[in-house]
């Protein structure tokens, strides 16, 4: 076996907007987002369970044309280092409008997550440390996700909440799948509480609930996405759909 493996996901999303609104196009909360395009890669060193993070996403506005015409692109670059069942990141973050000139959001940031549930021996793949890729269909059913924390320790723009107010802190967050035995689907959820300043409190509830189906390397996965404001008036909510597409070279994925 190698001492080191790449893998990636490339991933297209759309949003449905209801009454309660969604997520907007730019960085600056103007528009509509429509389609997400989303390439994700990792370049992880086995032995050392150290691994290399590069993430970009780019929205697009369902008000402007051509409708899936990138207006906002957003991208990470860091690494990660899995102890056990831990998980230590380091990274930066640029969020930026593409069709016009706006607010641009920039941070630094660290996280520390932990792993939760049973995990099947030979069920996920070796190639990336734990946490950083799928666990693959097993005889038994499963239930695993990961809690954690991520500080904001270098952030002068990045807002805390949906309506682009206060700077964000911290953020505690919480993620689980519950995959049946053999099935090619799953249950999935989450949630995360972003601090405002230098609060500890939550500012916002963010929550994600569906399912998903699998086949192969690709996989459909449809969700509910919300965003409460709790220390003041603001709700949106919203239907996700993404389809993605897991590679890797040698072996595995993402």
């Amino acid at each position: 076996m190698s001492e080191r493996g790449q893998a990636g996901l490339v991933r297209l999303g759309w949003y449905q907007h209801g009454s309660q609104g969604g997520p907007a196009a730019r960085p600056d909360g103007t528009g509509q987002a429509l389609a997400l395009y989303q390439l994700a890669l990792v370049d992880a060193w086995r032995e050392r369970n150290f691994a290399l993070l590069g993430d970009a996403f780019f929205l697009s506005d369902r008000r402007t044309g051509p409708a899936l015409s990138p207006t906002q692109a957003s991208w990470l670059v860091g690494g990660a280092l899995d102890q056990g069942p831990w998980r230590l990141e380091a990274a930066r973050e640029d969020h930026r409008p593409l069709d016009r000139d706006g607010r641009r959001f920039q941070a630094w940031r660290a996280a520390a997550h932990a792993r939760w549930g049973g995990e099947p021996s030979g069920s996920r793949d070796g190639a990336l440390p734990a946490g950083l890729t799928y666990s693959r269909p097993s005889n038994s059913s499963t239930l695993t996700g990961d809690w954690g924390l991520t500080w904001y320790f270098f952030n002068k723009s990045l807002p805390a909440r949906a309506d682009l107010s206060g700077i964000q802190h911290l953020r505690y967050s919480f993620r689980g799948t519950f995959a049946p035995a053999k099935a090619p689907w799953r249950l999935v959820g989450s949630l995360e509480l972003p601090t405002a300043g230098g609060r500890w409190s939550a500012a916002e509830l963010d929550t994600a609930v569906g399912a998903a189906v699998r086949w192969g390397d690709g996989e459909l996965t449809i969700t509910r996405e919300g965003r409460d404001v709790l220390d003041g008036p603001g709700y949106h909510s919203w239907w996700q759909a993404s389809l993605s597409w897991s590679f890797a070279a040698p072996e595995g994925a993402l």
